[in-house]
This record gives C-alpha cells, structure tokens and sequence, in this order.
C-alpha cells in the first residue's frame, strides 16, 4: 500500500532524525580517536623533551665526577711517588679542596687494593674506613683503562642516607693501583635527575643495562628504597612509533606506559623516564566525559525537534489545500515572510501588510490600516527617520519618496532608530499596484564592515596593517607636501622574539605582541598611527610635525 503523503514526511522525518544521530555518534567517536591521540602523542614528546634532559643533567654531573676524581692523580702527584713518599696530612688538605669542588659529594677517599683509607677530605677520625658495597672495590679495579665506577645505592654507616660510590682508578710511580672514591647522596642525584622540576605522573631512574636500579623516583615524587629490582633489560630509545609504543611497562611501577631510555656517557648506565598511560590520558577522560555530555544533550534536542517537526509537517499538509486555494496575492506576500512588506494598491492605499513590517516600524502599528494612504504612512515615519528636521525638509523627504514610487526602479537604504538598516524595494504589480519589501539588511552592513576590518588591520593586534599603513603614508606624504610640515616614520621590532616563541610559546608570544600594540598606542598622539608589519615588526608614523627641520626630531 502506497503511504500518504502525510505518512511519507512523517517516515522522511524520522530518517532525517535517524540520520544525524547516526553522524553525531560517528563524528564524536572520530573526535574522541582523534584526541586521545593528540592526547598521547603530547604526552610522549612530554616524555621525550624530560628524557633528553634527564639524559644531559645526568651526563654533565658524572662527567663532572669523573673530571674531579681523575684529576686527584696530577693533584696529588701519584705518578711521581710511591706508596711511602705519599705525605698523608698533605694529601688530605688536597683532597678537601677536591670535595670542596662539587657540593653533591659528601667526600673523597684515595684507597689502596684492599679498601684500606690512605687519605681522605673527611675530618681527623671521622671516617674510619670506606664500605663499598661487596664486589664494587675488585670491580672497579679490575678494567684496563681507567674509567668512572658508580656502585650500587647503600646506606652510609656515618650519616644513615643512602648514597652512591664514584671510583676511577689511579696509578702510584711505582704502579701501584690505588682507587679514589667519592661518596654522592642519593637524594642529591635525584635533583639532577629531576632536573629540578616538580613531575607527579612520571616515573624516572638511574639504571644499569640489566634493568639493576640504582635511583628511581616515583610519582607522587619519593625515592624508591629497593636497590634492585627485576626488569627487562634496556634497549636505546622507546618501543614502536604509534599507539603499540604505550604497551610497555613502566620501569617502576609496571603500569602500561610510555618509557624512554636514554644511554649515557659512561657504560651500562642509563636514564629513563616512564608515563603510565593512564596518567597520560586523565585529562583527555575529563574532556571526553563533557563531549559525551554535550552529545547525549544533543541528541536528546533532536530527538525532541524531530517530535515537533513532525507534528508540524503533518499540520503543514493538512493546510496546505487550504494554502492553495489561497489567493494569488497572498502567495506573494508569503513567499517574503521573512521580511516585512505592505502591498498598495493603484491609488497608493494600503491593501495588506505582514507582522514583520509591524515589528520593523513599531510605531505604524496604530496608523497602518487597509485602505490607509500611504502618504500617511509615510508622514507619520518622517517623524522617526529625521526626528530634528524641518517641516519643509520632512514634506520634501515624503514627496520624493512618493516620486520614487512612480517609477520603481531599485532599492532604498534607511537607517531605524533602533540602529538596523532595512533595505527598501520597491516592485510594481500588474494593476499598477506596488509591493515594498522591507529586508533587515544589518547582518550584511556588519559582514561588510568586518570585512573592511579583516582587510586593513592585524587581526591579532587590532592595529592596522600593511595595506593600510601604505595608504595612510601615501595621505601623510600628501598632507606633509601641502602643509609644509614634516613626519616621521619608526621601525620597532622585538629582539629575542624568536626565542621568547620558542621556549615559552606561540600564546604567550601573542600576548606580548598586544601587550606592545597598546602600550605603543598610549605613547603617541592623538592622530598618529601605529601600525603592524607582521611578526614582531612595528611601525609609528607620526604626522603634522614642526615645519622647521630642527624642531621635528625634538617633537
């Protein structure tokens, strides 16, 4: 069975209704893919920018170590002297200046190959004896070139905080192998590997290659206790490109993270910084509960304006036959519902007029009226539209408008007292009648004028631009010539700016631009131009200055 025209815009509702939910689910499925991933992959340049200078702080402080404890053989002249030429109390004052060197050590010790303390920065009976941690003496005596140990984290006997042993080996005139140790607090490398900064999600640490821990920090920011822990073993750089490079495990906590290993200067050490995922995407689960919100309302609208369209249509149709029995006069004036219109007859008397006329021209309401003269209309607007003109001016304005009525021949632009600007056209009708359309033109004044704005002055600044300095330099040369008078013109550009953008940002560069636009406005006079080039460049013409050439650089 064939539906009813009725039914078919009913089902065609539906469908249309059916249709936008259809595209809503899928457009905020699309965006809440998209911005989980912007999501992630802002965190893992996050990541990436923190690994990069954990990497550099941790490289500088150890090579720091190792300048500091390889310097102590020229300092102490190991190679010219053996074991019983070494004057200890000499070389304790030595190496006190050497501990004096880098605030991070607690002290340095020159050790002999069976640990025993031969001299060291710490006071006369202070310290007794070094305890390295088990291996590390034999360990890090044992490579042929000498090179920067660091031992596994340990408690201090002295000082009951964890610290770390940096050893390098020395070598005596006479060959003897000797080994200066430096005791370094954890805490304090954990500063450097920080570098200072204050990151709740992020877990970072020290590492040898086996995933051996020597300095984690872990969110909310503590140092982890454990000195080792079981891990896969370090590869350089992160896992895959893409998504699959969040499914690896963070070094601390095991979470599903972002990690980023770096190597560093010295062999089986490495940095590494992990971001659980989850941490990496809180904000983007906020954001995607209000889109969620904002879909569910939505949705709830249409399937509420769908309801009503549809009892509209049905409605529509069934007054639609009465609509086309309607005369054709009335056909035309619906047809510009949506502007105002009176429709006169031959004799210039009002036949039929809209709402929307009533509501442009409030005060008509009590004069308008079928079979109403349209000079009456007209004298009781006059009234409205030049409101201090004279009585000859008013009649002069009706007649001309009554004349313009005789030949139509396009539209009249008049300004209401609200401020809208309605756009007059005038038709003639077959029985010489006319239609006057009234159309709110204030829209389309307010684009245009935008427009103009867009094309003379920075949008950023709200100064004008190029195009506009051109034209108004061209004026004040003209002006200068005619006037006798001289000007100026000032090129100001912002030093460092590139650098500003680069570290702090595009948004707080652009805030500096308008910081400098006001403040170069409130510095000239009134009259003068500032202008803005583009980018960081700025350009003052300044007017109507002195006519004698001495007193125009003063002004």
């Amino acid at each position: 069975m064939k539906p009813t025209p009725g039914r078919r815009l009913h089902l065609i509702t539906w469908g249309v209704v059916a249709a936008l939910l259809a595209g809503l689910a899928v457009a905020v499925a699309v965006l809440l893919w998209h911005t989980r991933a912007d999501a992630l992959d802002v965190a893992e340049a996050r990541v990436t920018r923190f690994a990069a200078g954990a990497e550099a702080g941790m490289n500088r402080t150890l090579l720091s170590f190792d300048v500091l404890l390889a310097h102590t053989e020229e300092l102490l002249a190991l190679r010219a002297r053996d074991r019983a030429g070494l004057d200890v109390a000499a070389a304790d004052t030595l190496l006190r200046g050497v501990a004096r060197q880098n605030l991070l050590l607690r002290y340095v010790a020159l050790l002999d190959a069976r640990g025993a303390v031969l001299a060291s920065s710490a006071s006369t009976g202070e310290l007794d004896g070094v305890e390295l941690p088990e291996g590390f003496l034999a360990a890090a005596l044992a490579p042929a070139v000498a090179t920067l140990s660091v031992s596994q984290p340990v408690v201090s006997p002295t000082s009951s905080e964890r610290v770390l042993y940096m050893a390098r080996q020395l070598r005596m005139g006479d060959g003897t192998p000797l080994l200066v140790v430096a005791q370094v607090p954890t805490e304090a490398l954990v500063a450097v590997l920080m570098q200072g900064l204050e990151v709740p999600d992020m877990e970072v640490t020290l590492e040898r290659t086996q995933g051996v821990l020597l300095l984690g920090v872990e969110a909310p920011q503590g140092t982890v206790e454990r000195q080792e822990r079981a891990a896969p073993a370090l590869q350089e750089g992160s896992a895959d490109d893409g998504v699959h490079a969040w499914q690896a495990s963070a070094r601390l906590s095991g979470k599903p993270a972002m990690v980023v290993a770096r190597p560093l200067i010295y062999p089986d050490l490495w940095a590494t910084v992990s971001l659980p995922r989850d941490a990496a995407l809180a904000g983007w689960r906020q954001e995607a509960l209000t889109v969620l919100f904002g879909a569910l309302l939505f949705a709830a609208t249409v399937v509420a304006a769908g309801s009503v369209v549809a009892q509209y249509l049905r409605r529509m149709h069934s007054a639609r036959r009465v609509v086309a029995r309607s005369k054709a006069t009335l056909d035309q004036a619906l047809e510009a519902m949506v502007s105002g219109f009176v429709l006169l007859d031959a004799q210039r008397c009002v036949v039929q007029w809209n709402l929307r006329f009533e509501e442009m021209f409030p005060w008509l309401v009590s004069t308008i009226g079928e079979g109403v003269p349209f000079r009456r209309v007209l004298e009781t607007t006059v009234h409205y539209h030049l409101p201090g003109a004279s009585a000859e001016e008013k009649r002069a304005w009706v007649e001309e408008r009554l004349q313009q009525q005789c030949t139509p021949r396009g539209g009249v632009e008049q300004l209401l007292p609200n401020g809208h600007y309605v756009q007059i056209t005038e038709r003639a009708t077959a029985d010489g009648g006319v239609v006057i359309i009234y159309h709110d033109v204030t829209d389309l004044r307010l684009a245009t004028a935008e427009v103009e704005h867009l094309a003379f002055y920075d949008q950023l600044t709200g100064l004008p631009n190029r195009r506009l300095l051109l034209d108004q330099l061209g004026d004040a040369s003209a002006s200068a010539v005619r006037t006798g008078t001289h000007g100026a013109v000032l090129f100001i550009d912002l030093d460092h700016f590139k650098t500003l953008n680069d570290t702090l940002g595009h948004e707080i560069g652009d805030y500096l631009l308008q910081q400098v636009a006001r403040r170069l406005e409130s510095g000239v006079r009134v009259g003068d131009i500032v202008a803005r080039l583009g980018g960081d460049e700025f350009v003052l013409l300044l007017a109507g200055l002195a006519t004698e050439a001495e007193r125009a650089p003063e002004q």
